[in-house]
C-alpha cells in the first residue's frame, strides 16, 4: 500500500507524464471561443450594474450560467468520444441560453436595462456551436 502523501505525488508525476493524444489537435476553436467568451464578459460588465440589493438573487444566478459556456467549447478539442465531443457544445449553448433567461428576467424586473449587445452576442453563439454539434452528430450517421 503507497502512503496517502506518496500516492499523490505519484498521481501528480503520472499526470505530467501522459504523452500527448496521437493527432491531438489545439485546445482552441478562435471563433467558437470568442464567441463564447464575450456574452460572459460582458454579463460580468452587466451584473455590475444592476442593484446591490439583488446581488444574491438573479445577479447571483447569471454567472454561473454564463461562466461554463467558454471551458466547455475548449474541453470539446480535449475529449476523445465523439459522445464526448459533441456534448461540450450542447452544455456551453445550454448555459448560455440560461444566461439569456435570467437577463430577460431582469429586464422583465426592471433591474437591467435592455441590452441588444447582449442579447444579439447570445443569438450569434447559438450557430457557432450549434455548427460542430450537427457536423459531429451528421458524419457519425453516414
Amino acid at each position: 500500500m503507497i502512503p496517502a502523501a506518496r500516492a499523490g505525488s505519484l498521481l501528480i508525476t503520472c499526470i505530467y507524464r501522459r504523452p500527448p493524444l496521437a493527432g491531438a489537435k489545439p485546445f482552441r476553436d478562435p471563433v467558437a471561443q470568442q464567441q463564447g467568451m464575450q456574452p460572459t464578459l460582458l454579463v460580468y460588465a452587466v451584473r455590475a450594474s444592476m442593484p446591490a440589493g439583488e446581488r444574491f438573487g438573479v445577479t447571483m444566478q447569471m454567472r454561473p450560467s454564463a461562466v461554463p459556456a467558454p471551458p466547455n467549447i475548449a474541453e470539446r478539442f480535449g475529449r476523445e468520444s465523439r459522445a464526448d465531443m459533441v456534448q461540450c457544445p450542447r452544455i456551453a449553448h445550454g448555459s448560455l441560453s440560461g444566461t439569456s433567461a435570467h437577463i430577460e428576467l431582469a429586464t422583465s424586473m426592471q433591474m437591467l436595462q435592455p441590452s441588444r449587445e447582449l442579447s444579439e452576442l447570445i443569438e450569434e453563439t447559438g450557430p457557432v456551436l450549434q455548427a460542430p454539434i450537427h457536423t459531429l452528430t451528421t458524419t457519425a450517421n453516414q
